[in-house]
């Protein structure tokens, strides 16, 4: 590189000793003509080395960053000179954290190097309280098995390494139970309700009542406040107008290229076909969500270094905008009975960075707070355990859940196990009744008014039948 700077000085000083003291002739026409040409191509050299020592330096940047977090956090772990081997321009952290410790561990089995990675998000988690950390060390719990309360063996390692690692106050031996529990107060605050979600399949109704309590100030004694939402939406808006959803047409595309649209966040497995003109054709297609990529020349140039230059191909990339959409459902509230149509209406909803992100923000608020998981309990009312819920009778439900409660004598989620659903239904009917709309009224065949108070009667009943048993299964999955 070096050699090519120096060129450029000697060649610039050759042209403007040519233009302004050789004679005329058709050396100096040469060497005017000659020289310009011969510069721009080491002009468009320098530029190229110049973006990719750029790129190096950011690079580096991110890999240095790794590797102290990675000093701080195991210093009896790992060795005084780390190995880095083959890290080229790596950027993603989980490739480089997963690369470095196989490195530099003895052990570097894959449930160690989990745990590894568990642990070193816990404690950057600790640093600076990010969303996308939080998230991390929620995905790399369920990987561990978590969720399922059972000491595995990778758990076992984990719980280790979380030990020595994170050094949990009050805890002065190795017990998995109390590290387990430790674990789930400090970083992972909604394990508590997942078996809540998982029995009835009601994330969306849990997501939007914790919305709603914090809009009403019920989470503001422990530090979650409607300032906490309005920082989350503001996060939601950049993600959005950040990050960009493409879908992919192609045909004739080699290996490399299906492999990475598969690795991506999206939908696949769809083959269109041309139909309603005059033209037969079908094509592979994808809808992605590449990280950290915001346009289609972006992703094209991607595309381009994995393609077979020596074959007929063809990729048309189209960004679409998920945050512009309309939907349609019945029940309009989303709240199905149906798991299946629960699970398909939240990978849509997955696309716009509003449904599963803003999820993922809510509890960061959460744990990040100093409510506790039997507060946390005592605080979510017991409409999540209700499937296919209408929104008037969520919001019913909501409003005159603390009266009830200070009424049965119930403190936490899974003692409405205890109560008699004939003895809630009664209660709730003391409140008076939702305000159903006319499609509600119609779902639940309330043809006159005469009527509603008995089908609404059943329906309460209904209602706490299935709070009962919610709570029975949640009961169960936490103590077992």
């Amino acid at each position: 590189m070096k050699k090519q700077i120096s060129a450029i000085i000697i060649l610039s000083i050759l042209f403007i000793y040519s233009v302004f003291y050789l004679p005329q002739g058709l050396v100096r026409d040469f060497l005017i003509i000659v020289i310009p040409v011969v510069l721009s191509f080491l002009g468009y050299t320098i530029r190229d080395f110049f973006q990719e020592l750029n790129e190096k330096r950011a690079a580096k940047k991110i890999q240095n960053q790794v590797i102290n977090n990675l000093t701080r956090f195991f210093p009896k772990y790992l060795p005084n000179s780390l190995k880095l081997k083959n890290l080229d321009n790596e950027v993603d952290e989980i490739k480089l954290l997963t690369q470095i410790l196989r490195d530099n561990f003895t052990q570097n089995d894959d449930q160690f190097i989990t745990g590894c990675i568990l642990c070193y998000y816990c404690k950057k988690w600790n640093d600076n309280k990010n969303s996308d950390d939080f998230y991390k060390i929620k995905q790399y719990a369920d990987l561990l098995g978590v969720k399922n309360f059972q000491i595995t063996d990778g758990l076992n390692t984990f719980l280790e390494l979380y030990y020595f690692v994170i050094k949990p106050d009050g805890i002065n031996e190795i017990n998995n139970d109390l590290l387990l529990k430790h674990f789930i107060e400090h970083y992972y605050k909604e394990l508590y309700l997942f078996e809540i979600a998982k029995e009835i399949s009601q994330t969306k109704n849990l997501h939007d009542t914790l919305k709603q309590l914090i809009t009403e100030g019920k989470f503001s004694t422990y530090g979650i406040t409607r300032e906490s939402l309005k920082k989350i939406q503001k996060d939601v808006k950049y993600r959005l107008s950040s990050e960009r959803m493409f879908i992919v047409l192609h045909d004739g595309v080699n290996d490399e290229v299906k492999n990475y649209l598969r690795s991506l966040p999206g939908l696949s497995g769809c083959n269109p076909s041309a139909r309603n003109i005059d033209i037969n054709a079908k094509y592979g297609m994808f809808i992605v969500k590449p990280p950290k990529i915001n346009s289609s020349p972006e992703f094209v140039e991607i595309i381009k270094s994995l393609c077979d230059k020596n074959s007929e191909i063809i990729v048309r990339i189209i960004p679409i905008d998920f945050s512009k959409d309309e939907v349609f459902t019945v029940p309009a509230n989303r709240s199905f009975t149906s798991e299946k149509m629960l699970n398909c209406y939240n990978a849509i909803e997955w696309f716009k960075t509003g449904y599963e992100s803003e999820d993922a923000l809510i509890w960061n608020e959460i744990a990040k707070s100093s409510v506790t998981l039997n507060e946390l309990a005592s605080i979510i009312p017991f409409n999540i355990f209700c499937p296919g819920l209408f929104e008037s009778e969520r919001m019913f439900l909501i409003t005159h859940y603390d009266t009830i409660k200070e009424k049965l004598n119930v403190t936490t989620l899974n003692e409405w196990k205890n109560i008699n659903p004939l003895l809630l239904a009664t209660h709730l009917m003391s409140k008076g009744m939702p305000d159903y709309n006319q499609e509600e009224m119609s779902v639940l065949k309330i043809r006159s008014e005469s009527e509603k108070e008995d089908r609404v009667t059943e329906r309460f009943l209904e209602l706490a039948n299935q709070i009962v048993d919610g709570a029975k299964k949640v009961d169960e999955a936490i103590n077992k």
